[in-house]
């Protein structure tokens, strides 16, 4: 099992108080259900993606908006599913409770002066 969190789930952001409480949950919920099914050797993972296609309601990505991470790019949509296609397949087969981030390093970088 793959879940798709954000990582909205791991900092605060004005104006998106429930999107990042439901993303913060569900990163407590792969690693609680991971503890469940492990013992029926069921693997739960999560993908952490940033920016990657176009923001929540909008139909259209628009390439020229602003990202903050090391890559100084938004991540494709192919990026994240490859990701969850390593946390699926036997290459992962040691890997369980675990939220990969796929952000171009934006969690690695110093937040303080955003």
């Amino acid at each position: 099992i793959v879940n798709v969190g954000s990582t909205s789930g791991w900092q605060g952001r004005p104006r998106a108080t429930a999107y990042s409480a439901a993303k913060a949950a569900i990163a407590n919920f792969t690693r609680t259900i991971a503890v469940q099914l492990a013992p029926h050797n069921i693997r739960v993972n999560a993908i952490v993606p940033n920016k990657i296609g176009s923001p929540v309601g909008r139909d259209e990505f628009d390439p020229t908006r602003p990202v903050a991470n090391m890559l100084r790019r938004a991540g494709r949509p192919d990026e994240a599913a490859r990701a969850i296609l390593f946390l699926a397949c036997e290459d992962s087969s040691f890997v369980i409770g675990e939220n990969l981030f796929v952000d171009g390093g934006t969690m690695a970088m110093d937040q303080t002066g955003m």
